[in-house]
């Protein structure tokens, strides 16, 4: 890596995020990650700043960072490193000075297909690059997803469903029933009141379908670790808990489901709410490296 390089890998800089929802930012010194927020969408209708000081109005992330400099010709802005599968929100974060957009095609996992999310290949490779392949994540976000990749690294398939608001979403959407927050405690399986009742449906039924995926998993690579991430991870977490009857920690678990045909297997269940600000912190890596 060139002296150049070298001073680049190691300053300050920032990864946005843009979910189904809303906007994940994270601020790094280098390969250390510092800071993350997440925030609303950027107003669509937005003009691209065209000064230091407009730039950082849309993200707290940026309000942290000050380069010195009294001047836009003096400060060195920090460079901004973007993952987006919101097409009109990338358009504004485009126009910025220094940033990056990583596409589909930046991301090293054999196998993909053309539409895959490059979220759902980024957080994949990451996982894998961390902690070892084979390796299924599940993304508990606005959708919820399940990828795998086998111990080659290379991509085997996934499956994707509404998540968790979503599906909730739907139901007070569709009828004259009473708004639900997904934070809420966890319901009882049979319940007595309206509101508990239509979580239980949606949540018993996510952790039964995920637990039914896993098991299938668990049939063809045994020793696969499992990551959980997005902003229902834990929630996730705790449901497979439950239904499981495991022992874990609040963070990681060795999750133990008993099949039919097969011997029970141990996975490590991992809980990792920033796998996609990792990966985006080594890709930037790799790029300056080869730079």
């Amino acid at each position: 890596m060139s002296r150049a390089n070298l001073e680049r890998s190691e300053e300050r800089w920032c990864a946005l995020v843009v979910g189904n929802s809303r906007q994940h930012w994270a601020m790094f010194s280098g390969s250390k990650l510092q800071q993350t927020w997440d925030i609303p969408y950027t107003n669509g209708d937005a003009k691209t700043p065209q000064q230091w000081a407009e730039w950082q109005v849309l993200s707290p992330a940026l309000q942290c960072i000050d380069e010195g400099g009294t001047s836009d010709e003096e400060r060195q802005w920090p460079s901004l490193w973007i993952l987006s599968v919101v097409p009109h929100q990338t358009q504004l974060w485009q126009g910025y000075p220094r940033g990056t957009l990583l596409q589909l095609t930046d991301i090293p996992l054999p196998g993909m297909y053309t539409s895959l999310g490059c979220d759902r290949a980024l957080a994949l490779w990451a996982a894998g690059e961390i902690y070892g392949w084979p390796m299924l994540v599940i993304d508990g976000g606005t959708a919820l997803t399940l990828t795998g990749a086998n111990a080659s690294g290379h991509l085997v398939g996934g499956a994707i469903l509404p998540g968790i608001a979503l599906q909730l979403r739907s139901l007070t959407q569709a009828t004259p029933l009473p708004d639900l927050q997904p934070t809420d405690p966890m319901p009882p399986r049979w319940a007595k009141n309206t509101a508990d009742a239509m979580r239980s449906g949606v949540l018993y039924t996510i952790w039964a379908g995920l637990s039914d995926f896993i098991q299938s998993w668990c049939q063809d690579f045994s020793h696969s670790h499992i990551v959980l991430t997005g902003g229902d991870h834990q929630q996730i977490f705790q449901g497979l808990q439950a239904l499981c009857n495991s022992t874990a920690s609040s963070a990681t678990a060795v999750l133990q489901i008993p099949g039919q045909g097969y011997e029970p297997c141990q996975n490590q269940l991992v809980c990792d709410e920033t796998l996609l600000f990792q990966g985006i912190q080594r890709l930037r890596a790799k790029r300056l490296e080869s730079q």
